[in-house]
């Protein structure tokens, strides 16, 4: 079982890979899993997006309209600007920790 900071860790870089490629231009939630996927080598199944979709909408980081912009319709995801100042946020915050796991990782193996 994870700890409560672990999970936050993790819920932080999807959300922050979600609005990274929504704040690039709007989209949808497949293109979103194979942008993951194409950029980070990392395959996120749709029980794991879509529910991050889900929630950041809840907390009204991204909006969604359904559209027919191809032969079925789609939800296309745009992110507001809560959703830009939140991805800024998160950048600063994982920024830092990275700093923080490369100067402890440094120290370990000298």
């Amino acid at each position: 079982m994870r700890s409560k900071s672990e999970q936050n860790i993790t819920k932080g870089g999807l959300d922050a890979l979600i609005l990274a490629i929504v704040n690039e231009h709007p989209t949808h939630g497949y293109a979103i899993i194979t942008g993951i996927r194409d950029r980070h080598g990392v395959y996120l199944g749709p029980s794991t997006v879509y529910p991050a979709l889900g929630k950041l909408m809840k907390r009204k980081l991204l909006t969604a309209e359904w559209g027919m912009l191809s032969e079925r319709p789609r939800k296309t995801y745009t992110i507001t600007r809560e959703g830009v100042s939140e991805l800024r946020s998160l950048s600063v915050q994982i920024s830092v920790l990275f700093k923080e796991v490369t100067k402890t990782i440094n120290t370990a193996v000298q």
